[in-house]
């Protein structure tokens, strides 16, 4: 597995601590720039860390002008189970997805079709999960304010990505990636990495990462405390199973 971003490792490796309850919506804004658009930003073919650091200084909402628009993934959470934002399913119209990981179940929803489609995490949790590079952090000695939250910053490196990553100790934060954590199995090396992670360094807020190839991208977490009712993390009533496609 490459790393991609510290929130990303963690919500695909291994389960941390015990399920908590958290309740609300959680908001994920990210912004991606190709290396040729990173290029013409930093005036460097070659990056530098000088370059790097140019890039690392912009906020979301700078990078965001850059590329013309942020992705926004929206996710409502209630305990351990997860519903995502709507989006476009091919030949079925909108759709969306409910996770829950105490039970290792996803379920895909076609409310079109009035059916959904259901698949097991258990099947899929620890594919690769040993496969991977080690990871190197070290502080930065600085702390900044995201979203209300007083962050700590970490340079992450793992093979040629290089990433700075700020962490919190906000509990609600720290429960949303414990409940994320409980997709995949438990038994790789990735996962007891995952763990420890988020034990030693917190919640992911933000994330900005250099990969490989020189593309750049920056993700910023935010969750807003809410009640949601429990109607939103069931499949409604009356919806069929549906065969999956290849099944």
């Amino acid at each position: 597995m490459r790393l991609r971003s510290i929130a990303t490792t963690l919500a695909l490796l291994g389960p941390g601590l015990a399920a908590q309850q958290v309740e609300g919506v959680l908001t994920i804004k990210t912004v991606n720039l190709a290396a040729d658009v990173v290029a013409d930003q930093t005036g460097e073919e070659e990056l530098s860390d000088g370059g790097r650091e140019k890039l690392f200084a912009m906020t979301l909402d700078q990078m965001a002008a850059i590329a013309g628009s942020a992705h926004t993934n929206v996710m409502h959470v209630k305990g351990g189970r997860m519903r995502s934002a709507s989006f476009e399913m091919p030949g079925l119209g909108a759709a969306y997805m409910l996770l829950d990981p105490a039970g290792g179940m996803m379920r895909t929803v076609a409310p079109a079709r009035r059916g959904y489609f259901e698949v097991s995490l258990r099947d899929h949790g620890d594919a690769g999960g040993d496969d991977v590079e080690p990871m190197h952090v070290e502080p930065l000695g600085r702390t900044q304010v995201i979203n209300g939250l007083r962050c700590t910053g970490y340079r992450v490196t793992q093979g040629d990505q290089i990433m700075r990553v700020w962490t919190s100790d906000d509990a609600a934060l720290k429960a949303l990636v414990t409940n994320q954590l409980r997709l995949a199995g438990e038994e790789s090396e990735g996962a007891r990495n995952s763990r420890a992670l988020l034990a030693r360094y917190g919640a992911p807020v933000m994330t900005q990462t250099f990969d490989e190839e020189g593309n750049y991208s920056i993700e910023v977490w935010s969750y807003e405390p809410k009640p949601l009712p429990d109607s939103l993390f069931v499949v409604p009533a009356g919806f069929t199973k549906l065969r999956t496609p290849g099944n």
